[in-house]
């Protein structure tokens, strides 16, 4: 899923559901080829400081963007991979703002390690 399209989705939700205790984000590989790097982090760090106001009970969980072995219509993977691991590291230190609500980050510490260099 698009970061772009999370939260509307999550705002649709909301409207139908009661809220959560917990929100995993896992969201923004697909923008990581059209989406400018400063682009994306400031739309992520918006995102979830405003996740964190909706949602005042939620613990917000970070989940990186994985390695893939292919993006689509990328032909220089190391620039992808650079930006891959900025945008996770944005997308963690902005959970870790809202520490005191619980929220946190995961890191995938073991998905194709020493596949990509």
């Amino acid at each position: 899923m698009s970061w772009f399209e999370m939260m509307d989705v999550i705002k649709e939700l909301l409207g139908k559901k009661p809220p959560p205790d917990f929100l995993l984000l896992h969201a923004g590989g697909n923008d990581l080829i059209n989406v400018p790097t400063v682009e994306l982090c400031a739309k992520i760090a918006k995102d979830i400081d405003e996740l964190h106001t909706l949602l005042p009970g939620c613990s917000i969980i970070w989940s990186d963007i994985l390695t893939r072995l292919k993006y689509r219509g990328c032909e220089n993977i190391q620039a992808i991979e650079k930006k891959r691991k900025r945008v996770n590291r944005e997308g963690r230190k902005a959970a870790f703002r809202h520490r005191r609500q619980g929220s946190s980050a995961y890191r995938h510490s073991a998905h194709m390690s020493g596949i990509i260099p």
